[in-house]
């Protein structure tokens, strides 16, 4: 195996690597902005149930502190739930026209071909540069979406708790 085999060899496996890397991070973007809408969806049913309870004639003073509280918790998950579907931007690694001109230009008569493969180590080269770049920014983007469901799921959870405590209350009260 020549020197230039090897390299294309490792080349080439690294963009595969850097490939699979990138489509696992978009997976989970897709995934974590999935989980944002339930909990956007969950919360808003939550919210209407509630409000539209806590306008119920004749319900006690400690009944309507846990409801406000269920409230206020309620628009707390889903302002995080928004959150998590705020729209972050990243660069791609490549793209198509990128990489089409890039092949281009190494397809030219006037590219250098003294070495046998080096215009597509070159090719494989660009291709790989990118993504250090986009794969660091796009696992700090999930980790940040993922920071803002947990807020979201347990606020959630406090909320179903409050709502919880207002219904025995109301309950104990007739």
């Amino acid at each position: 195996m020549t020197s230039v085999d090897e390299d294309t060899k490792i080349l080439e496996r690294a963009l595969a690597v850097c490939t699979d890397e990138y489509r696992e991070a978009a997976s989970v973007w897709t995934t974590l902005e999935t989980k944002a809408q339930v909990a956007i969806t969950v919360a808003g049913v939550f919210l209407a149930a509630a409000f539209s309870f806590s306008l119920a004639v004749g319900i006690s003073s400690y009944i309507k502190v846990f409801l406000a509280i269920t409230l206020v918790v309620l628009l707390g998950a889903l302002v995080c739930a928004l959150w998590v579907l705020k729209v972050a931007s990243f660069d791609l690694p490549f793209d198509g026209a990128a990489a089409l001109k890039e092949a281009k230009e190494l397809l030219d008569p006037s590219a250098d071909r003294s070495v046998d493969g080096a215009r597509y180590l070159e090719l494989i080269d660009t291709l790989t540069d990118g993504y250090d770049e986009v794969l660091d920014r796009i696992a700090a983007i999930n980790a940040e979406k993922q920071k803002r469901l947990g807020y979201s799921y347990f606020l959630l959870k406090v909320a179903a708790y409050a709502a919880t405590i207002a219904g025995v209350l109301e309950l104990t009260a007739h």
